[in-house]
């Protein structure tokens, strides 16, 4: 028993030791004449990149340390030149990035679209996977990631066909409060509760709470909502908080096709997939999002 107590403790104590985090980069929307690194995205964190990459995470031991051994063993091959420095325009790009952190080491690889090419960019090579032993590394999330199909997903994103749903199909508490003022409202529901207020390009715009829900007016004019809660008496086209993904797929198919890439993560992009709607008769838009097969969460911008 003793000797069975020593094992244990030290096979928890070399597991606790172990610190492993993957974080694995993808460039999915290069900018036109943007940069031609990846890590070059990450780090000028005041320009807005939105949707431009996408991040996974893992705390596999055994792909971190297959990972690290292979970025060590990659100059052994014959390099070929490889150009990509900042303000470089055009030439070679590199796609893809693994950070490994484990225990006191860090380290990062750098790869091509494919994974194809391991670069060590300082040097100015890239040396080739012919075998695609890296690629075969991978495992879990972080292989599902680099399998995953971005680019339907963005060239869905900007279609002009999307569905069009009229502004008298969503109701509040069986109502179109499109164009409401804060007074209207009141009048109508009950005390708004100011949360805060700010400038912006269209003009002062003060957040309330209401039951629960945030409601934003755009000088004085319900500009857009928040809900995700199934008693918070409104509804889309009949549809709920709670209502199921076929309902959805049946009356926009277009709109169910493909999500809505709005989270960096790829895992906030597994668990809840956003869509949207626009309105017939003006240039607002529904966004609305899936989560194990229902409704979860929906947000009105008139």
């Amino acid at each position: 028993m003793r000797h069975l107590y020593l094992i244990l403790l030290f096979s928890y104590a070399a597991c606790f030791s172990q610190q492993v985090k993957i974080t694995a980069y993808r460039l999915i929307n290069e900018n036109n004449d943007g940069p031609c690194s990846i890590a070059t995205y990450l780090k000028e964190a005041d320009t807005d990149y939105f949707y431009n990459y996408v991040t996974a995470q893992s705390t596999d031991t055994i792909m971190a340390n297959r990972l690290l051994a292979i970025n060590r063993e990659a100059k052994k091959k014959k390099g070929v030149e490889f150009w990509c420095e900042p303000g470089t325009l055009g030439g070679d790009m590199i796609h893809n990035m693994i950070a490994i952190e484990k225990d006191a080491v860090r380290d990062t690889i750098y790869l091509t679209q494919q994974n194809t090419y391991i670069v060590f960019p300082d040097e100015h090579k890239a040396y080739p996977d012919n075998k695609l032993v890296l690629r075969k590394s991978l495992t879990g999330t972080i292989k599902e990631f680099f399998d995953f199909d971005f680019q339907k997903d963005l060239r869905s994103m900007f279609m002009s066909d999307i569905e069009k749903i009229p502004l008298n199909k969503v109701f509040f508490k069986g109502k179109n409060i499109k164009g409401f003022t804060k007074n209207k409202f009141e009048k109508e529901f009950g005390k708004l509760n100011k949360l805060d207020e700010n400038e912006s390009d269209d003009g002062l715009v003060v957040n309330y709470s209401f039951e629960g829900y945030i409601y934003s007016f755009t000088n004085d004019v319900l500009d857009s909502v928040e809900v995700n809660n199934p008693y918070s008496g409104w509804e889309i086209d009949g549809l709920y908080i709670g209502s199921k993904q076929e309902l959805f797929s049946e009356n926009y198919p277009i709109s169910m096709s493909f999500n809505v890439i709005s989270s960096k993560k790829f895992e906030d992009y597994k668990k809840e997939q956003l869509h949207w709607l626009r309105f017939n008769e003006s240039a607002g838009s529904i966004g609305y999002w899936i989560k194990d097969g229902v409704l979860n969460r929906f947000v009105i911008h008139y």
